[in-house]
């Protein structure tokens, strides 16, 4: 185990806030602490196993809990249409599967894109995490999983590939979506500078042991003015502070560093990006509940169902909406500069 005290973003030490929080979502042995930050309100586990540990703790048993939906369900009729008017309003993908509507799509794909049930399920629900189109651009998928995002991105134009660092994920997910993958971690992979348009880490900055040093590599091995897109679980969300160590999105050791809007903006700044828009929304906010409530009840586990609460989903939106950091979900995007290390702030 590693003793952790500082706050990897703003170096202030931490103050103890969760102590003896078991692995409710993979069963794993060992309970674990949770420090806070009185700055940047950033949490983090330590100790926390060595990067040793972790990784045998991934090969037994985090397989399972991987995401594996199939990304070539064709839209057809008017939802291909939707789909088609929306995407390249929102995010300028091609849309020459309707050409004959071009000029209606022009005009209507802004205004169906407004329409949350509707611009939600046209782009995938993948909120600010679906990037905007670059012809012929290069897409890396940092901690892909099996790698249903990259088949997804590729089927949209981008010649995507995916990284992984566990060696089980990486190999169901070459065997089932056929997209390429590469097993490790970033770092290990070696990319040459400015080697891509884009880069995506959905829910993985959370898992790495150094968040900055990921960010610094990523700034590498992005072009200047290359997209960075980056999503994780909400430290200071609405079901983060009504069930405190009991909050679905602790999961240690899984979850090594839990952001807020202010850490994350910060360190990702100072790792030589200009953000470009950072929100919280409540997307997932309906079984995170049901699932913190199980938690705390010590009925939530490995294939517990857990159920949804549409309830306080809607109660967690409306709240976001005066306060801008309740939601479930965290999302950055931004741009990286043409600084050659770190920008940090005065």
């Amino acid at each position: 185990m590693e003793l952790r005290p500082l706050c990897l973003v703003c170096g202030s030490p931490g103050g103890l806030v969760h102590e003896n929080v078991p692995d409710s979502l993979c069963g794993s042995p060992d309970q674990y602490n949770y420090l806070s930050c009185a700055d940047c309100r950033m949490l983090w586990v330590s100790p926390r196993p060595d990067p040793s540990s972790l990784v045998k703790l991934y090969e037994r048993h985090y397989g399972d809990l991987q995401l594996a939906p199939d990304p070539d369900l064709p839209a057809a009729g008017a939802k291909a249409w939707v789909r088609a008017v929306v995407l390249n309003s929102c995010r300028g993908y091609p849309a020459e599967s309707v050409p004959r509507r071009r000029v209606l799509g022009h005009y209507a794909g802004p205004v169906l894109a407004r329409i949350p049930w509707v611009g939600s399920r046209a782009q995938f629900g993948l909120g600010l995490m679906l990037p905007p189109f670059r012809p012929r651009g290069r897409l890396l998928d940092l901690g892909c999983g099996y790698g249903w995002f990259v088949r997804l991105l590729r089927g949209l134009g981008w010649d995507a590939m995916g990284v992984e660092a566990d060696r089980t994920a990486v190999a169901a997910g070459r065997a089932r979506y056929g997209v390429p993958i590469c097993e490790g971690t970033l770092e290990e992979q070696a990319f040459p500078d400015a080697s891509f348009d884009a880069l995506v880490t959905r829910h993985s900055i959370e898992h790495v042991p150094d968040p900055r040093q990921t960010l610094l590599e990523c700034r590498r091995v992005l072009k200047p003015g290359g997209w960075l897109g980056v999503a994780t679980p909400n430290g200071r969300s609405l079901s983060s502070r009504l069930f405190g160590r009991h909050w679905r999105g602790l999961t240690p050791p899984w979850h090594l560093h839990l952001f807020g809007p202010q850490a994350l903006r910060r360190l990702v700044e100072e790792s030589g990006f200009a953000v470009q828009r950072i929100r919280t929304t409540a997307v997932s906010a309906h079984w995170v509940f049901c699932a913190s409530r199980a938690i705390k009840r010590g009925e939530y586990g490995p294939g517990v169902q857990v159920g949804s609460s549409r309830l306080f989903q809607a109660c967690e939106a409306i709240g976001n909406a005066w306060w801008a950091d309740l939601g479930e979900e965290l999302e950055l995007t931004a741009v990286a500069t043409n600084a050659t290390g770190p920008a940090r702030a005065d």
